[in-house]
């Protein structure tokens, strides 16, 4: 059972406690009303209207979360069609009057559907209370809508979002269901990019495989080299345009307590009928011109291999979901270099690799979509680029060779477990290598969405976009 704040505890404790009930519904686009032009309907159930605060919790714009907001009153009624034990499955009505036929041609005309709805209990003795001192009764979406010349009537499922019951564990894309290098991967096992036979160098253990001339990786254990983005002067780093207009790329990271706050609703699309629409100009899965997008110039031409990402939200709608890296020599003509899914992780250090990165100038990072489809900032905590790549044999095979001079290794294979310059490290071998023990290595996949666009191939990804990997009550 959830816990009430104390202040909230007080007031429910109280001999005369009394309380208001408020409504917040955000419409897709503005209306006028006899209050003036809104796309919020600010509602309450208590005679002569209501002082408190905008909402905290999404989708309340960033910009008036908890600012102070006059609500008005509505006759309104509303009570539990359908509920369930984890809330996934809530059903609630909502019945409102009608005061007029203007009004009923007004709310008519409202697309209804999917529009979000929070409902709060607030003590109607707001002395000394904050914005975080309220009760959220419900928050949804609503499913339909009636509507005559006495009252308008809402259905309304309720927001997972919300009530986080479920959490994504990992990348959301369930496995490829192809097996490496088969007719369906594309991929060419023996292809020399993919397998080769080398030589053990010296310093191996029986968990780690020191090999001569392996090249595919240029980073080395436990450094990535240098920190190409964060090293950069501001002026370096733009952006495509943000709200309040005016901010250069590297503002809107240090103006925001260390994050980038993707906030522009143009950015996100065109508002069409309630819905935001990718500009012809941007569509594509390879358009560099996509919105919106930060941009780094390092000066000179940088491979980066591998970038890394913190994001900065644990709210599904601000959290990036596939992502589109381009890089160009000058700025104007753009190289696809890869697509990468960032897993739904809060504060987590995420890698996505680029084995065969150009080596550009200019690179350039743009968010295709986030983990929930509802327009709210996007917040990026952190992001670094790296031009020593890694893992490249990673989910591949070493084999010894049946004649190689340690006898209890012949014709020993282990999975690859990491890969770093001229260096494996595998599952646990019965004994070390010595120098000149020889082996074949073949390169493997993890068989995620990743992984085919770390190797080029996401066109035959077998995997299914939509299927959760784990649930989790939280």
């Amino acid at each position: 059972m959830k816990t009430l704040a104390s202040s909230l505890a007080t007031a429910a404790a109280a001999t005369q406690a009394g309380w208001a009930e408020l409504y917040d519904i955000y419409l897709k686009s503005a209306i006028t009303t006899p209050q003036g032009v809104t796309n919020i309907l600010r509602l309450t159930t208590l005679p002569a209207g209501f002082a408190f605060f905008a909402p905290l919790l999404d989708p309340e714009p960033i910009g008036t979360r908890g600012a102070a907001a006059s609500y008005l009153f509505w006759p309104l009624k509303r009570g539990i069609v359908k509920a369930s034990a984890k809330s996934t499955n809530d059903k609630l009505s909502l019945v409102a009057s009608n005061v007029s036929t203007g009004w009923a041609q007004m709310i008519a005309a409202i697309d209804w559907y999917d529009t979000p709805v929070v409902i709060r209990k607030v003590p109607i003795d707001t002395v000394g209370l904050t914005s975080a001192d309220c009760g959220i009764g419900f928050s949804g979406l609503v499913d339909s809508a009636g509507i005559d010349d006495e009252s308008i009537s809402l259905t309304l499922s309720s927001d997972l979002a919300t009530f986080a019951v479920i959490k994504p564990a990992e990348n959301m894309h369930e496995n490829c269901r192809f097996a490496w290098a088969d007719d369906m991967c594309s991929m060419i096992r023996f292809h020399a990019n993919h397998y080769k036979s080398k030589t053990v160098g010296s310093g191996s253990t029986t968990s780690v495989v020191i090999a001569s001339g392996l090249t595919e990786d240029t980073g080395a254990r436990g450094s990535y080299g240098t920190d190409l983005v964060n090293a950069l002067a501001n002026a370096a780093v733009t952006a495509s345009s943000f709200s309040p207009v005016g901010k250069e790329g590297y503002r809107v990271r240090a103006a925001n307590g260390g994050y980038w706050n993707f906030d522009a609703p143009a950015d996100w699309g065109t508002l069409t009928s309630g819905y935001w629409k990718i500009p012809d100009a941007q569509a594509g899965l390879r358009n560099a011109a996509l919105t919106p997008w930060i941009q780094f110039d390092f000066g000179v031409a940088r491979a980066c291999r591998v970038w890394q990402f913190i994001i900065n939200s644990s709210n599904r709608a601000q959290q990036p979901r596939l992502i589109e890296i381009f890089s160009s020599p000058n700025g104007t003509t753009w190289t696809f270099e890869s697509y990468f899914q960032v897993p739904p992780r809060y504060l987590d250090v995420i890698d996505c690799y680029i084995p065969s990165a150009s080596s550009n100038r200019y690179w350039r990072i743009c968010i295709r979509n986030r983990w929930q489809a509802r327009l709210s900032s996007c917040f990026i905590k952190q992001i670094s680029a790296y031009e020593g790549g890694r893992h490249y044999w990673r989910d591949g095979w070493i084999c010894f060779d049946p004649s190689t001079t340690t006898v209890a290794l012949r014709g020993v294979s282990r999975l690859i477990q990491e890969s770093y310059s001229g260096e494996l490290t595998c599952g646990t071998l019965p004994s070390a290598p010595v120098s000149g023990d020889i082996f074949t290595i073949e390169r493997g996949c993890g068989r995620t969405f990743n992984d085919c666009c770390a190797r080029g191939n996401v066109e035959n990804f077998g995997g299914f976009t939509t299927l959760p990997l784990e649930e989790a009550e939280v």
